[in-house]
C-alpha cells in the first residue's frame, strides 16, 4: 500500500499547477465586479435583479417574465432575500425619474450579490473543465484546459455580469463532466446526473436545453462496438438509461422554472416575443450570424482555436479506436450542432457562444496532451526526454494564450475604471446647476430626482426639440448605444432627422470609449430657448 504522504507527495505538483491557474482565473474575474458602482449600467442585468427584487418583495414564486428561464433569477432572489433580511433597505422599482433597466443606488449591492455568484461560477468552470479533460487524457490535457479557459476574454467578460451567459456554460460543462464518468464508471446516477444538469442548463437560459445531447450521444457511443451476443442486453441497458436521461432532464428544466407547468401561457408568449426578437434582423448587424460567430471565436481565442481544433480532430479519430474515448466525441459534436443552432436566427450576440467555450478548451487540452504524447515518444539524439518535450509543448501553448491572456487582462482593468456615463454623470454635477431642467434618453448618466429635474423619453426622438423647449429643457444626454439604433438606418427617417437637429445644436461635453474606458459615447448639448 502507497503511503497516504506519498501520494501527497506525488500530486503535490498538480495541485499547485490547478491552484495557479485558478488564481489567474479569479484575479482575471474578481476586479471590476463594482463596474458601474453605484449603477447598473449593463443592458441585461436588469431582466434578472429587477424581477428577483419583485419577487422578494410580493412574495410571489412567479416572475412573470421568461425571456429567460428562473434558474439564476431564483438564485438571485434568494441573495437579495439574505441581504434584504440582514439589512433592510427599499425594494422598490419603477420610479418614474428611472428606466426600467436602472436601479437606485442603494440597490446596488443586490446586483453586487449576483455578480459575485456569477463570477463564481466562472471561476468554477475552471475546474470543471480540468477535471473532465484529465478524465479523458490525463492530468496535462486537464490542466491545459483549465488554463485556456482561465484567460478567454469573452468568459472573463461575462462573469463581471448578473446574466445568464456564464451559469449556462457552467451548467453544460458540468453536464460533459457527468456525462464522462458514467460512460468510464456505467452507473445509471451519473446518467442520470448528467441529464438533470442538462435540465437545469436549458432552465438557466433555454439555448442550454441543446447540451441534452450530450449524454445521449455519449449513451450510444459508448455502447458501439459491443460484441453482437450481447446486443439484445445493450439495447435494453441504452433505452433504461436513455429514458433516465430524458425524464431527469424534463424533472431539471420544469423542477427550476416550474412556470413551465404553472403558468404555460406566459411562457409560450414569452417564447414567442423572444422568437420574434431573433427573427428580425438588427440593421446595425450586418454581417451574417455564422460569420459573425466565426469570427467572434477566431478574435476571442486567437491561435488557441487551432489547438481546439486539432483536438476536435483527435476526438474524432480516436474515439472509435479507444472506449474510453468514446463518449468524447460528443465535444465536436456539441461544438459543431450549437454553433449551427445559435447561427440561423437573423440576430446575433457573442454572449450566446458561452456554453461551447468549455468545450472548445477541453478540445485544446486534448490537443495538448496529444502532442506532449507524441513528442515523449520521439527521441532527441537517442535519448529520450519526457520533461524537455513536454515543456515545450507547455511554451507553444502559454505562447498561444498571450493574446486572448492580454485582452482579459485589458477588459478587467478597464471594468475597474470609470464607464463612460460616470464621467458624464461627473461633468454635468460639476458644471450644470442643482435643479436645472435636463432631458437625458436611455443609456446615459443616471440622475436622481433631488439632483435634477429630468425629463425625455426612453429615446430622445420620441418628442421635438420645441417640446423640450416649452418644458424648460437647457440639456439634452444623447447615448450611442440609442442614436445608432436610428442615424442614418433605412426605415428610421424621422428618428435620423431629430438626432441630426440635435447634433446641429452646441455640444458642450463628449465622451467616447476607448482601450481602458467602457461604455457607449455620451453626448451633451445645449438647448438655448427661443428669443422673445
Amino acid at each position: 500500500m502507497v503511503p497516504r504522504s506519498a501520494n501527497l507527495r506525488s500530486a503535490a505538483p498538480t495541485l499547485a499547477a490547478i491552484g495557479a491557474i485558478l488564481a489567474v482565473g479569479a484575479l482575471l474575474r474578481g476586479p471590476g465586479l463594482r463596474w458601474g458602482d453605484p449603477y447598473v449600467y449593463h443592458p441585461d442585468e436588469w431582466m434578472i435583479a429587477r424581477h428577483a427584487m419583485t419577487m422578494v418583495a410580493t412574495t410571489d414564486w412567479n416572475p412573470h417574465t421568461f425571456v429567460y428561464p428562473s434558474v439564476l433569477l431564483e438564485l438571485h432572489a434568494g441573495l437579495v432575500a439574505l441581504l434584504h433580511g440582514a439589512r433592510p433597505t427599499t425594494l422598490a422599482v419603477g420610479q418614474p425619474w428611472l428606466y426600467e433597466g436602472e436601479f437606485l443606488p442603494q440597490q446596488f449591492r443586490y446586483i453586487l450579490a449576483g455578480r459575485m455568484l456569477v463570477s463564481l461560477m466562472g471561476i468554477s468552470t475552471i475546474l470543471v473543465v480540468f477535471e473532465t479533460g484529465r478524465r479523458l487524457v490525463g492530468i496535462v490535457g486537464g490542466l491545459a484546459a483549465a488554463a485556456i479557459l482561465a484567460v478567454l476574454p469573452l468568459a472573463v467578460e461575462h462573469a463581471h455580469y448578473l446574466t445568464t451567459d456564464v451559469p449556462v456554460a457552467f451548467l453544460c460543462a458540468s453536464c460533459l463532466l457527468a456525462t464522462v464518468i458514467a460512460a468510464q464508471a456505467g452507473r445509471l446516477r451519473w446518467w442520470v446526473l448528467a441529464g438533470l444538469l442538462a435540465g437545469l442548463a436549458g432552465s438557466t437560459k433555454w439555448n442550454g436545453l441543446l447540451v441534452v445531447g450530450v449524454p445521449l450521444l455519449a449513451l450510444v457511443a459508448t455502447r458501439l462496438g459491443e460484441r453482437p451476443a450481447l446486443s439484445t442486453v445493450v439495447e435494453r441497458d441504452v433505452v433504461v438509461k436513455g429514458l433516465a436521461i430524458v425524464v431527469a432532464a424534463v424533472i431539471g428544466l420544469v423542477g427550476a422554472t416550474p412556470g413551465i407547468a404553472f403558468a404555460p401561457s406566459e411562457v409560450g408568449a414569452w417564447l414567442a416575443l423572444l422568437t420574434d426578437f431573433y427573427r428580425i434582423p438588427d440593421p446595425r448587424q450586418t454581417e451574417g450570424s455564422l460569420g459573425f460567430n466565426l469570427g467572434a471565436l477566431v478574435a476571442g481565442l486567437g491561435p488557441v482555436l487551432a489547438w481546439s481544433f486539432a483536438g476536435m480532430a483527435v476526438v474524432a479519430l480516436r474515439s472509435w479506436t479507444e472506449p474510453r474515448m468514446r463518449a468524447a466525441i460528443t465535444i465536436p459534436v456539441f461544438i459543431l450542432v450549437y454553433l449551427v443552432a445559435v447561427s440561423l436566427p437573423a440576430r446575433h450576440y457573442e454572449r450566446n457562444l458561452l456554453p461551447i467555450l468549455p468545450y472548445l478548451a477541453i478540445a485544446g487540452g486534448i490537443a495538448t496532451a496529444t502532442l506532449v504524447g507524441w513528442a515523449r515518444n520521439r527521441p532527441l539524439r537517442g535519448i529520450r526526454r519526457p520533461r524537455f518535450a513536454t515543456g515545450l509543448v507547455a511554451i507553444a501553448l502559454v505562447a498561444c494564450l498571450v493574446l486572448p491572456a492580454s485582452a482579459s487582462v485589458a477588459i478587467t482593468n478597464a471594468m475597474r475604471g470609470p464607464d463612460t456615463r460616470l464621467l458624464a454623470r461627473a461633468w454635468v454635477l460639476d458644471q450644470v446647476p442643482p435643479g436645472t431642467t435636463i432631458a437625458r434618453e436611455a443609456y446615459t448618466p443616471q440622475f436622481g430626482s433631488r439632483e435634477y429635474h429630468v425629463r425625455g423619453s426612453y429615446f430622445l426622438h420620441q418628442h421635438t426639440l420645441d417640446d423640450y423647449r416649452s418644458l424648460g429643457v437647457r440639456y439634452l444626454i444623447a447615448s450611442s448605444r440609442t442614436y445608432d439604433r436610428f442615424v442614418d438606418m433605412p426605415g428610421a427617417v424621422e428618428e435620423s432627422a431629430f438626432y441630426h437637429a440635435l447634433f446641429a445644436l452646441p455640444e458642450v461635453f463628449r465622451v467616447d470609449p476607448e482601450p481602458g474606458r467602457r461604455g457607449p459615447t455620451i453626448r451633451i448639448f445645449r438647448l438655448d430657448p427661443i428669443p422673445d
